[in-house]
């Protein structure tokens, strides 16, 4: 029995039932669009702090590129460097999509945290009996 029924008679707990299931699902589907929403936008902007050192002027990256591109040396020159592209935006979504569920895992362990002290101070009736 949960804490949301305990306080109510025989009579109420099909109702009450009825109330919890309809609260759960309502629950459910907006967290599960309030992270979804989170993730998306989280990602975006990992992707944008990422790209900022995908440039030339990096020269790790532009190593990468080299190294990348030499293992596509037997495709035509464009066709490497567009296969080396594809290859390191495929890699920053992987990372910035990875980066905002571990931000959203994060936010939501911190809530989670000041949440459950609050416990503490539930009130707990006895059951009213029939």
């Amino acid at each position: 029995m949960s804490l949301t029924v305990i306080t109510l008679n025989n009579s109420q707990m099909t109702n009450a039932s009825a109330i919890q299931n309809l609260s759960k699902n309502i629950a459910g589907a907006v967290g599960t669009s309030l992270v979804s929403t989170m993730v998306t936008i989280g990602a975006q902007v990992h992707q944008y702090m990422l790209v900022g050192d995908m440039t030339t002027l990096n020269p790790n990256f532009t190593a990468r590129v080299q190294a990348l591109a030499a293992n596509f040396s037997h495709y035509p020159e464009q066709v490497a460097q567009n296969m080396t592209q594809a290859l390191l935006y495929k890699e920053l979504i992987i990372q910035s999509t990875l980066f905002a569920y571990i931000d959203t895992f994060r936010i939501f362990g911190i809530l989670c945290f000041f949440i459950v002290p609050l416990l503490v101070f539930i009130n707990i009736k006895k059951r009213i009996n029939d």
